[in-house]
């Protein structure tokens, strides 16, 4: 059984990814932002993490910071609504820890691909 960490403060996306999941039988943990996932020692856990890049009062920089910074190396998908988040991540160095990005509609078929 696979992990998958959902990072995404929208309720409805949340339910959504996870409702995916669970059809994969993955276990999921979720939460609205990086940080609270981070605090809980979740990302060590994850085999996936699916991660917004717009939440409440942080960005997904915030995760791939941390990546980078503990050298830690997991199957990262953005899922973001706004395509141009990935100039930001690639000015910034992170593009090595992103697997994937997608255009906030993840779907089954490429949860499967990932897992």
């Amino acid at each position: 059984m696979s992990n998958v960490l959902i990072l995404e403060d929208d309720e409805l996306h949340r339910k959504v990814i996870q409702i995916l999941c669970k059809r994969l039988n993955c276990s999921v943990a979720m939460y609205s932002k990086p940080s609270y996932a981070i605090e809980q020692d979740m990302i060590t856990h994850a085999d996936l993490i699916i991660c917004d890049y717009n939440m409440e009062d942080e960005t997904a920089l915030v995760l791939l910071e941390y990546l980078k910074s503990n050298d830690i190396h997991k199957k990262v998908i953005i899922n973001s609504g706004n395509p141009s988040c990935m100039n930001k991540i690639n000015e910034k160095g992170y593009a090595n820890f992103v697997t994937k990005y997608t255009c906030k509609f993840i779907s089954l078929s490429l949860l499967k691909k990932y897992l």
